[in-house]
């Protein structure tokens, strides 16, 4: 009985117990920012490494920070037409923080759908 309570009492602890945040690189983890986006839950954190990153960043209802691992100075994101997409979802409260990053080339940098 004492073993089936302490399960039982284990199992409540990690059902309730708050999910840490993870920290995701590129491009160690993932090679791509887009990828590493995708892979991102909410209160995850993106650091990308030192250079140029040719993309168009889409973001789908996230909470997540992306950031560089040096400043704007050493990284560097280029595109044509957009750089960053955000799509919230019908108005919910996810936040979405960028910095550190040179944003360059672009006809529209960042764009918020509604």
């Amino acid at each position: 009985m004492k073993c089936k309570l302490l399960s039982v009492v284990t199992l409540i602890v990690l059902l309730v117990a708050p999910v840490s945040a993870t920290t995701i690189h590129i491009p160690e983890d993932y090679p791509t920012i887009q990828e590493g986006v995708d892979a991102a839950t909410d209160g995850d954190e993106i650091i990308v490494g030192n250079g140029t990153y040719y993309e168009n960043i889409v973001v789908n209802d996230k909470s997540i920070i992306l950031k560089s691992e040096n400043g704007s100075s050493y990284t560097f994101i280029h595109n044509s037409n957009r750089i960053i997409q955000i799509n919230p979802n019908g108005g919910s409260s996810s936040t979405f923080t960028l910095e550190g990053f040179t944003l360059n080339d672009s006809y529209s940098a960042i764009e918020v759908s509604q």
